[in-house]
């Protein structure tokens, strides 16, 4: 089953947290996490060329300001954005058990998506609190397998990587990894998480840059080469 990642991360460093919270407020950033993970097609939403510089405006609810490093997937809850309902089966989100348990409980499962918790712990559902209609793997390739079955039978339609670290990690070595959503921070912002290093196999085929809080930022969609 192909798949893409999607991730915030520094320029130079790819770094994606700090103190378990993200070092940034980027409300435009949040609605494109948003947007991208909910789309039927992934790329009515990305930018398709280089675009010109745009300004984001303020969500207009940043309560949750202070969350903790996957807080990109946290305050997603805090954006309104506008939907279309189809026939399009949902998309897959896949994200570690670390990731899951930083989402405050009344925000998880992420909506509208088939969430998918990768921890090996058979006692996964009553420690973490994790619903039946949340899919628990024990491993990444385990996830693939199950939703590339779901896949070939219309109930799941595109599927995310979403972190933390190790997640990123093992997604980047997969063959099956067709393209990175990344939203690269212009900015020398001090981490102590990050993401390894992208293959040079991927390269940049669309961006599109903005400014939001004194910060520059780029989304940036990145595409397997042959």
């Amino acid at each position: 089953m192909q798949f893409s990642i999607v991730v915030a991360a520094t320029r130079d460093a790819l770094g994606i947290g700090l103190n378990n919270r993200l070092p940034w407020k980027l409300s435009g950033d949040m609605q494109y996490f948003k947007r991208l993970t909910l789309a039927p097609n992934a790329h009515s939403v990305a930018p398709t060329a280089t675009a010109a510089a745009t300004t984001a405006s303020p969500a207009p609810d940043q309560t949750m300001a202070s969350q903790t490093s996957d807080s990109r997937v946290v305050l997603e809850s805090a954006v309104t954005t506008t939907t279309t309902t189809t026939a399009t089966p949902p998309n897959a989100v896949i994200m570690g058990r670390s990731t899951w348990t930083s989402i405050p409980a009344k925000f998880r499962p992420l909506p509208d998506r088939l969430n998918v918790v990768l921890t090996s712990n058979p006692d996964a559902r009553s420690l973490y609190e994790i619903p039946e209609h949340v899919l628990v793997e024990p491993s990444f390739s385990s996830a693939l397998q199950t939703l590339e079955q779901l896949h070939a039978n219309g109930t799941v339609n595109q599927v995310f990587v979403i972190g933390g670290a190790q997640v990123y990690a093992t997604a980047l070595q997969s063959p099956l990894l067709q393209r990175i959503y990344l939203t690269q921070i212009n900015a020398d912002i001090h981490c102590d998480v990050f993401m390894p290093p992208i293959d040079p196999a991927f390269r940049i085929v669309a961006s599109e840059p903005r400014t939001e809080n004194g910060i520059a930022y780029e989304f940036q969609v990145l595409q397997r080469q042959p």
